[in-house]
Protein backbone atom coordinates (compact mmCIF):
# COMPACT_ATOMS: atom_id res chain seq x y z
CA UNK A 1 0.00 0.00 0.00
CA UNK A 2 2.64 2.37 0.68
CA UNK A 3 4.28 1.71 -2.93
CA UNK A 4 1.01 2.27 -4.13
CA UNK A 5 0.68 5.59 -2.39
CA UNK A 6 3.88 6.55 -3.61
CA UNK A 7 3.13 6.05 -7.24
CA UNK A 8 0.03 7.48 -7.02
CA UNK A 9 1.37 10.56 -5.57
CA UNK A 10 4.22 10.58 -8.20
CA UNK A 11 1.65 10.78 -10.63
CA UNK A 12 -0.28 13.74 -9.17
CA UNK A 13 2.78 15.88 -9.40
CA UNK A 14 3.91 14.78 -13.17
CA UNK A 15 0.21 15.43 -13.46
CA UNK A 16 0.41 18.84 -12.07
CA UNK A 17 3.72 19.40 -13.77
CA UNK A 18 2.11 19.05 -17.18
CA UNK A 19 -0.43 20.75 -16.75
CA UNK A 20 1.82 23.98 -15.23
CA UNK A 21 3.99 23.64 -18.48
CA UNK A 22 1.02 23.41 -20.87
CA UNK A 23 -0.66 26.49 -19.52
CA UNK A 24 2.62 28.58 -19.26
CA UNK A 25 3.80 28.26 -22.65
CA UNK A 26 3.09 31.17 -24.86
CA UNK A 27 3.89 31.04 -28.88
CA UNK A 28 4.89 34.05 -30.61
CA UNK A 29 5.39 34.27 -34.67
CA UNK A 30 7.09 36.12 -36.75
CA UNK A 31 6.36 36.51 -40.25
CA UNK A 32 8.99 39.24 -42.59
CA UNK A 33 6.45 39.81 -44.84
CA UNK A 34 3.06 39.51 -43.75
CA UNK A 35 3.75 40.47 -39.83
CA UNK A 36 3.03 43.98 -38.57
CA UNK A 37 5.05 45.17 -35.48
CA UNK A 38 2.01 48.05 -34.53
CA UNK A 39 -0.87 46.04 -34.89
CA UNK A 40 -0.60 42.60 -34.69
CA UNK A 41 -0.92 40.02 -31.79
CA UNK A 42 2.17 37.87 -32.44
CA UNK A 43 -0.29 35.24 -33.11
CA UNK A 44 -0.03 32.26 -36.31
CA UNK A 45 -2.09 34.40 -37.85
CA UNK A 46 -1.78 38.13 -36.54
CA UNK A 47 2.05 37.44 -36.77
CA UNK A 48 5.10 40.53 -35.42
CA UNK A 49 7.43 41.19 -38.36
CA UNK A 50 10.26 41.42 -36.29
CA UNK A 51 12.39 39.55 -34.25
CA UNK A 52 13.14 42.27 -31.90
CA UNK A 53 8.94 42.73 -31.64
CA UNK A 54 9.01 39.43 -30.63
CA UNK A 55 11.45 38.99 -27.96
CA UNK A 56 9.84 42.49 -26.36
CA UNK A 57 6.69 40.68 -26.10
CA UNK A 58 8.46 37.56 -24.75
CA UNK A 59 9.98 39.58 -21.81
CA UNK A 60 6.74 41.91 -21.78
CA UNK A 61 5.25 37.97 -20.47
CA UNK A 62 8.06 37.32 -18.39
CA UNK A 63 7.50 40.60 -16.40
CA UNK A 64 4.22 39.58 -15.55
CA UNK A 65 4.57 36.86 -13.27
CA UNK A 66 3.39 33.89 -13.88
CA UNK A 67 -0.54 33.04 -12.88
CA UNK A 68 -0.54 31.65 -9.25
CA UNK A 69 -1.64 28.63 -9.82
CA UNK A 70 2.05 27.94 -10.91
CA UNK A 71 3.30 28.09 -7.30
CA UNK A 72 5.03 25.07 -6.38
CA UNK A 73 6.90 25.18 -3.08
CA UNK A 74 6.12 28.84 -2.43
CA UNK A 75 8.57 29.33 -6.18
CA UNK A 76 6.71 30.71 -9.22
CA UNK A 77 8.43 29.29 -12.86
CA UNK A 78 9.38 31.67 -15.17
CA UNK A 79 7.17 31.31 -18.15
CA UNK A 80 7.98 29.09 -21.37
CA UNK A 81 7.98 31.11 -24.31
CA UNK A 82 8.92 30.14 -28.22
CA UNK A 83 9.25 32.48 -31.13
CA UNK A 84 8.31 30.42 -34.54
CA UNK A 85 10.18 32.84 -37.38
CA UNK A 86 8.23 31.97 -40.81
CA UNK A 87 9.57 31.48 -44.38
CA UNK A 88 11.49 34.31 -45.68
CA UNK A 89 14.75 36.81 -44.65
CA UNK A 90 14.29 37.93 -41.29
CA UNK A 91 16.82 41.40 -41.57
CA UNK A 92 18.21 42.55 -38.28
CA UNK A 93 18.78 46.12 -37.99
CA UNK A 94 20.61 45.79 -34.82
CA UNK A 95 22.17 43.07 -32.50
CA UNK A 96 20.21 40.37 -31.04
CA UNK A 97 21.11 40.32 -27.31
CA UNK A 98 19.69 37.75 -24.81
CA UNK A 99 19.90 38.06 -21.00
CA UNK A 100 18.97 35.94 -18.11
CA UNK A 101 15.16 37.73 -18.70
CA UNK A 102 15.30 35.21 -21.86
CA UNK A 103 15.50 31.93 -19.49
CA UNK A 104 13.51 29.51 -20.92
CA UNK A 105 13.05 31.13 -24.50
CA UNK A 106 13.16 29.13 -27.97
CA UNK A 107 13.58 30.49 -31.31
CA UNK A 108 13.21 28.42 -33.91
CA UNK A 109 12.10 28.27 -37.39
CA UNK A 110 8.57 27.15 -38.88
CA UNK A 111 8.17 23.69 -39.45
CA UNK A 112 7.96 22.28 -43.03
CA UNK A 113 10.04 21.51 -45.91
CA UNK A 114 8.72 25.31 -47.18
CA UNK A 115 9.03 27.33 -44.60
CA UNK A 116 13.14 27.96 -44.22
CA UNK A 117 14.17 31.14 -41.88
CA UNK A 118 16.95 32.98 -42.63
CA UNK A 119 18.13 35.41 -40.62
CA UNK A 120 20.18 38.24 -41.65
CA UNK A 121 22.74 40.95 -40.33
CA UNK A 122 22.69 42.79 -43.72
CA UNK A 123 20.76 45.67 -44.99
CA UNK A 124 18.02 45.25 -47.28
CA UNK A 125 18.16 46.63 -50.56
CA UNK A 126 14.97 47.46 -52.70
CA UNK A 127 15.37 47.35 -56.16
CA UNK A 128 14.01 50.34 -58.48
CA UNK A 129 12.03 49.62 -60.96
Amino acid sequence: KVLQSAQRKTRQDESWYAKKNYLNHRVFYVCPNKGNDDHQHGNRTHPFATLHRALSATRELGKSNAHPSFRHNNTIDAPRRTIVLGRGIHYLKETIVLTPADENLTIRSASGANNTAWLSGGIRIDSKE
